[in-house]
């Protein structure tokens, strides 16, 4: 029987789907005042790693967009292959995405900053911004959940391994992409699986699986991860994401991963049965590109001890910007008047 610790190494530690831990704008030349206008997403890194993950091939193509290259998929994916190639394969990881169930691998993003340089196919200018977006996620601290309410932690401090309840997911509905033949099977999936959790409830002597009481429109379910992940292998066997966890655990195939998930002996991370609506979530942290050239005014305005935490975070994300912070002096270092982490200048006013 295969054991599940290579598993937990490429889950992140919030939950099974990654979070977004950074968003970048001003790489789209669609209006601003379009919402849906192309970014680039920072992900949530697997567990026990401590710098933002990307969808690299994604990520290279809206930057060769924006420098006048080709927008096809083709130029992004033939970089995409090489820089592939040269990833240790505990650095490519699919992540889990509740809508796409065959999402695209992911990968460190200093790994791709250092693949655009070294191939110059960004100029200096954006990879020095790429490289400041990077320094601030990792320390800016955004992630707080029922473990740390008054002390959230940044990607740098994110413990190694999932708290006790962060093992524990929010099931409102089936997990995955859902059309309408997909509820009945979760329906039955969930028969099949409510003795087994009886069992591994016994063994264990903590419920894995909370069953919303029927008919009540306030009440969801609560999963173990691992069960979760037995109906994600149970009705997406080819999908991208159960094809990557299958390789990543050395499993004969899609049956032999599910025997494990359900298997007592397997169980061995702390968990805690609990109202998962509630778990590990990060503020993502904020940014737009402008060239270095292009001057643009943001102004911090903060009064209290308290808030200066928060007024610092912004500080560090608005890179090439000059930032007016209008504050009482006390509450501003020194540093902040003459600038850090890419802001040109500050000014300071009582």
């Amino acid at each position: 029987m295969i054991n599940l610790n290579a598993l937990q190494r490429v889950l992140p530690i919030s939950g099974l789907e990654a979070q977004w831990v950074g968003i970048i704008d001003g790489f789209s030349d669609k209006p601003r005042k379009d919402w849906w206008q192309e970014s680039i997403q920072y992900l949530e890194p697997p567990a026990a790693q401590h710098v933002p993950y990307v969808d690299a091939q994604s990520a290279m193509a809206l930057l060769f967009k924006h420098q006048g290259m080709s927008a096809d998929k083709a130029k992004a994916g033939d970089a995409w292959l090489e820089l592939k190639g040269r990833q240790d394969s505990t650095q490519c990881v699919v992540f889990y995405d509740y809508l796409e169930m065959n999402a695209d691998e992911c990968i460190p993003v200093p790994a791709l900053i250092q693949f655009l340089r070294e191939k110059k196919l960004v100029s200096d200018e954006v990879g020095d911004f790429l490289d400041r977006s990077v320094a601030t996620v990792a320390v800016v601290q955004i992630f707080q959940g029922p473990d740390n309410w008054d002390t959230p932690w940044s990607i740098a401090t994110l413990p190694d391994e999932p708290p006790a309840k962060a093992m524990i997911e929010f099931v409102p509905g089936p997990p995955g992409d859902v059309d309408d033949q997909i509820i009945p099977k979760f329906e039955a999936w969930r028969e099949f699986i409510r003795p087994i959790a009886t069992v591994l409830e016994n063994a264990l002597g903590e419920p894995v699986y909370y069953f919303k009481v029927q008919d009540c429109d306030t009440d969801d379910d609560s999963a173990h991860r691992f069960l979760v992940l037995h109906w994600l292998c149970t009705c997406w066997p080819e999908s991208t994401y159960v094809k990557f966890l299958v390789s990543s655990i050395g499993a004969k195939d899609v049956e032999d991963l599910k025997a494990a998930l359900i298997n007592p002996n397997n169980y061995t991370q702390p968990f805690k049965m609990n109202d998962a609506f509630i778990g590990i979530e990060p503020r993502a942290c904020r940014f737009e590109y402008f060239p270095p050239k292009a001057r643009k005014s943001v102004g911090i305005v903060f009064s209290t001890e308290a808030a200066r935490t928060s007024a610092e975070s912004l500080l560090l994300q608005k890179i090439n910007c000059d930032a007016l912070i209008i504050a009482p002096p006390d509450l501003v270092p020194d540093d902040w008047v003459h600038g850090q982490q890419g802001v040109r200048s500050n000014s300071l006013r009582c």
